[in-house]
């Protein structure tokens, strides 16, 4: 009733309105009859009074509020499309956009900016924490006669050192900044990869080895987004990979008497890595991710040896320098779980050359222990495997 009221202020009904009696007509009438009653007596007969002239309000386009004729504003509409006044424009993101990673680009992400400043200062970055466990199997070691420190033939080359599998676990985490650029630090170890063997001379005589192995590694990645879909990044990197290897002959109970020789090596590379990071497939409860990366390094290794034979045991320990390279390449299927926590499952592979490895120590001929020591650097290794693990985002 109180809205009808302050209709009959504004409106002029046809003149119908300016009997008073107009009012006490509508207070009795059942409400039920109402609608029927101005269809039909005033449909045609709506007229505009002076007071509801159109300049007098702003028009609203969309909501239903209720007109306030005292501040002649619009009450209750939650459009910002109002008479007199431009809408708002949406934000537009950067050409470049963020597809895979975390965040949107924005104007901070243009250069001269730089990337330290974006990751410090950017309000819209986020971090992610991977944790995974990596179950790795190395390759053989490359053909080498292991007894040339013996005047024996037909004993095994080091290539029948078939390792088994090795576990371990690589840890992760990100700072992705709203441009959808990121740092990264990484951090892995892998052990214990061994191998044995055990090879009769045909005789009483019994020829053991055993080939132990280890790997670990520190990264520390810059990561820049070009694409939606791609990442370039690039950073310093630490690789370690140790060798111990143990071969023993023993030529029969009587007499007790056997050699043997131990070497091992510590092969410490530092260097820089570059690469890039896609992904490949995306759908709603699945994506797929690719990495590759790879840097030139410098290696410093060291040999240990000792080696007990009928002149005595004789130790030695000797450092060198060299080049070597590592590579890196693999592809993980992610499932999401939950709105920020993922499972990851995928295939890893390094490849490693330029190493001082114990197998490639052994010189073709007799051993000869006054002989100077001299480090082979030629070997390599490929590592390959499956990764397993969770991530986690906020």
């Amino acid at each position: 009733m109180v809205s009808i009221m302050r209709m009959t202020k504004r409106l002029s009904l046809g003149g119908i309105l300016s009997n008073g009696m107009v009012l006490v007509a509508i207070a009795a009438m059942p409400w039920a009859d109402l609608p029927k009653v101005i269809a039909e007596n005033f449909e045609d007969s709506f007229v505009m009074g002076p007071e509801m002239a159109t300049d007098q309000f702003p028009a609203a386009s969309a909501g239903d509020g209720v007109i306030d004729s005292n501040a002649g504003e619009v009450v209750g509409i939650e459009s910002n499309e109002v008479a007199g006044y431009e809408p708002c424009e949406p934000c537009e993101p950067c050409d470049i956009g963020n597809g895979m990673w975390s965040g949107q680009r924005c104007d901070a992400c243009d250069p001269p900016y730089g990337m330290v400043n974006r990751l410090i200062d950017n309000k819209k970055a986020c971090w992610t924490v991977r944790t995974e466990s990596l179950l790795l199997w190395r390759n053989a070691p490359r053909s080498r006669e292991m007894s040339s420190f013996i005047p024996i033939t037909g004993l095994p080359s080091a290539d029948v050192l078939n390792s088994q599998g090795a576990a371990g676990p690589r840890f992760s985490i990100f700072r992705t900044d709203g441009c959808g650029d990121a740092i990264e630090a990484t951090y892995f170890r892998v052990a214990n990869w061994r191998a044995q063997n055990a090879t009769s001379d045909g005789g009483a005589g019994l020829f053991l080895s055993n080939l132990g192995s280890a790997a670990q590694s520190f990264e520390l990645n810059g990561r820049m987004t070009i694409h939606p879909l791609f990442q370039l990044l690039g950073g310093f990197r630490w690789f370690q990979w140790q060798e111990n290897l143990l071969v023993n002959y023993q030529p029969g109970p009587v007499p007790p008497v056997s050699d043997s020789v131990y070497l091992g090596t510590i092969n410490d590379l530092y260097g820089y890595q570059i690469g890039f990071d896609s992904l490949l497939l995306s759908t709603n409860w699945m994506r797929v991710e690719a990495i590759m990366k790879g840097g030139a390094y410098y290696n410093r290794n060291r040999l240990a040896s000792t080696v007990s034979t009928g002149l005595g045991p004789i130790q030695a320990t000797v450092g060198a320098d060299s080049a070597a390279f590592v590579g890196e390449l693999g592809m993980t299927g992610v499932i999401p779980l939950s709105r920020n926590i993922d499972f990851r499952v995928g295939y890893l592979a390094f490849w490693l050359d330029g190493l001082a490895q114990p197998t490639n120590q052994f010189r073709s001929g007799q051993y000869d222990p006054l002989a100077p020591i001299v480090v082979d650097t030629t070997g390599g290794t490929v590592l390959q495997g499956l990764t397993l693990g969770l991530e986690g985002r906020w």
